[in-house]
């Protein structure tokens, strides 16, 4: 049986961070709260090899295979297990209709028995405060001036949630910002 699910985020930062931030892939335990280790194995042209450890999706390391198309989506699925008994996902990137930023779409699929109660609620949790990380990491970059820095990996050591703000030390530096926007479920 499959289980899917899908929300989406108006993210206010151009769409080359946003693509940068989700194909940083072993940045994603820094960002992703619902991952505590990212590595990756492999990567060729458009397709990385990944392994990811997210307790709410497994008990162990998901084995991902990531496929890129820069302009307009990224993919992947779970190539540790078979085909018919694993998950997968996509995010799809849209200019946004006011012209400010771009709209993310999040989907998680899960088949078979990979994960078995609640499913559906535990995969729309999971996509909902990734989307909600990936507004919140972005919008501080953008917010920052690092729209172009964010290949050449520099470190965010602590965000703090300061109001409506947030105040981040990068490389030593502290910087203060306002608002950012927030997910949204559908």
């Amino acid at each position: 049986m499959l289980r899917k699910v899908e929300a989406s985020a108006h993210i206010r930062a151009p769409h080359k961070l946003v693509y940068a931030v989700l194909t940083e892939y072993d940045a994603y335990r820094d960002w992703s709260p619902d991952v505590t280790d990212s590595q990756v194995f492999a990567s060729e042209g458009e397709v990385s090899i990944v392994e990811l450890v997210s307790p709410p999706l497994a008990k162990g390391k998901l084995i991902l295979e990531f496929v890129e198309s820069p302009d307009s989506w990224l993919f992947f699925n779970q190539v540790d297990r078979l085909r018919e008994d694993g998950l997968a996902g996509r995010w799809d990137f849209e200019p946004a209709d006011d012209g400010d930023g771009v709209v993310v779409k999040g989907t998680l699929s899960s088949r078979g028995s990979f994960l078995r109660f609640g499913v559906r609620r535990q995969l729309r949790a999971v996509l909902e405060r990734a989307l909600a990380a990936l507004t919140t990491r972005c919008a501080v970059l953008a917010a920052a001036g690092l729209a172009g820095g964010v290949g050449e990996r520099r470190k965010i050591l602590e965000i703090t949630r300061i109001g409506e703000g947030f105040e981040l030390t990068l490389d030593g530096e502290r910087f203060s910002l306002g608002p950012v926007g927030g997910a949204e479920a559908r």
